[in-house]
């Protein structure tokens, strides 16, 4: 009976997602367990990014930002991107950050991450040898690709300053959304990975579009099309935000991907344990055809 009670406490929902098949998603059981962490303000689970228990402050109503783990500040997106990397080297996605470490340590697995100021870089940056990781932001076009600014690492997603096949893996976090031409960025991922190599990220998602919806777009003068009203995302670089030019669709990336010479697997996952709460928490994993 304690070992049952254990399982449905640590339960972990994960799907392969695909747009024009049914979800086992339990939207009831979402509900229900939403409506009492809005209650409570607090549940008590695990978070795989420290790989130990913790308390998650329940915030928000936007449970994909709103659920923050008080052992690490992670929110559920940068969660999902543990669940990612697990599920791309174990095929299991409730392997903490702590074995996954270890894991891209004795393989001697070289990564670039999207970010140098979150729970997930500083947890990363904690757990994996220095020599295999590099960290990087968007600062402006005044400066080129893989320049440091202010000691961090520049690095423009659609023109990177990496070699061809020079890294295992690539990791960023609702970072395409906010790149005007996201495709280019997309190409540039594939060439700078190894055959076989990883590409874990999250984006805003329409779960059900067969097609990206597009919100704006630069014009050729350098201004921008609003085909949306702006919508605009916090980040840490920029106080007045960062304007979102698209939602993203699964069947639009994963066609985009095939023709890149790459798979692209969606990931559904949903629990209450690791503090993924919510119908939105998505996760996708890349891999370069070797």
């Amino acid at each position: 009976m304690l070992d049952r009670d254990r399982a449905q406490r640590n339960f972990l929902f994960c799907e392969e997602f695909a747009s024009d098949r049914n979800s086992y998603f339990d939207a009831e059981l979402n509900e229900a367990v939403s409506s009492y962490a809005l209650a409570r303000r607090e549940l008590h689970g695990y978070c795989n990014l420290a790989s130990a228990a913790t308390t998650f402050a329940v915030s928000d109503p936007n449970l994909r930002e709103g659920v923050t783990a008080s052992v690490s500040g992670s929110r559920a997106r940068q969660r999902l991107m543990v669940c990612g990397m697990s599920l791309a080297l174990f095929d299991v996605a409730d392997v903490g950050l702590d074995l996954i470490a270890r894991t891209i340590n004795d393989r001697r697995s070289t990564l670039l991450l999207a970010e140098s100021n979150t729970p997930l870089s500083a947890a990363l940056s904690k757990a994996v040898d220095p020599l295999l990781l590099t960290l990087s932001e968007f600062f402006s076009d005044e400066y080129r690709s893989g320049q440091l600014v202010k000691g961090i690492r520049n690095e423009d997603l659609r023109a990177t300053s990496f070699a061809d096949d020079s890294l295992d893996w690539v990791l960023t976090s609702d970072v395409f959304e906010h790149i005007p031409d996201p495709e280019a960025a997309e190409r540039e991922v594939v060439r700078i990975l190894k055959p076989g190599g990883i590409y874990c990220f999250t984006v805003p998602l329409h779960p059900r579009s067969d097609t990206d919806i597009v919100l704006a777009r630069p014009r050729p003068d350098g201004t921008t099309e609003y085909l949306a009203p702006p919508t605009y995302h916090g980040d840490p670089l920029r106080p007045e935000g960062v304007l979102v030019y698209r939602v993203f669709s699964v069947p639009a990336m994963s066609r985009r991907f095939a023709q890149l010479g790459a798979t692209c697997r969606t990931y559904r996952l949903w629990s209450k344990y690791y503090g993924l709460l919510g119908p939105g928490c998505f996760v996708h994993v890349v891999k370069k055809h070797a």
